[in-house]
């Protein structure tokens, strides 16, 4: 090797290791900033990109903003699926075949899922579920049933009807097969629980 092309291999080494210092790390770009809705202002992700240029979305992403503004509606919502875990959930929607129709589905359903905490109760079901235990379990006009723990009453589970042309996944989704309703995951968790004629 000779001495300019040594020379040039030092430099280099410099330079990369000037550029792993701290400087480095102040021209990084930070993660975007915690967001429940779409940011049309700024919009980072993929899918507030194609929520900002779509007329029927933008309205879905209004309702929900509207909803979040309001005062709780009922308590336990946030441990069932947080806000921000919904939305993180929402943005993986650039990943489907099917974008546009995974953010359509996933807005209309955490507005079901939000709204159907206020429902009147259509019917109610006595039941006892796998890890649950004793639960009472409510369906209402929309459909969504309502998971609660029987002495305490908290909510454990909103659950949407199952629909087999989903491209996305409720949080949980619910199949009722006679005095059986089995409630399933978006991640695959299941529980089974035995209603009491």
């Amino acid at each position: 090797m000779n001495l300019a092309h040594r020379s040039a291999v030092l430099a280099a080494s410099f330079g990369l290791l000037a550029l792993s210092s701290p400087a480095l790390a102040q021209m990084s770009v930070p993660p975007p900033m915690a967001q429940l809705t779409a940011d049309c202002a700024r919009p980072v992700y993929a899918s507030d990109q194609l929520v900002c240029g779509d007329t029927e979305l933008r309205q879905l992403d209004a309702r929900l903003a509207a909803i979040l503004n309001m005062p709780a509606a009922a308590n336990g919502i946030a441990l069932i699926e947080s806000d921000d875990q919904w939305f993180k959930r929402r943005s993986r929607c650039a990943f489907e075949t099917d974008h546009r129709a995974c953010l359509v589905q996933s807005y209309r359903d955490r507005l079901a899922f939000l709204e159907s905490a206020t429902q009147m109760r259509e019917r109610t079901w006595g039941a006892r579920c796998t890890i649950w235990g004793q639960v009472e379990i409510d369906r209402v006009p929309n459909g969504y049933m309502l998971v609660r723990t029987r002495d305490d009453q908290s909510l454990r589970a909103i659950a949407a009807p199952v629909s087999e042309q989903s491209v996305w996944k409720p949080v949980w989704t619910a199949t009722v097969r006679g005095s059986r309703i089995d409630f399933t995951s978006h991640d695959g968790r299941r529980i089974s629980c035995k209603t009491k004629r």
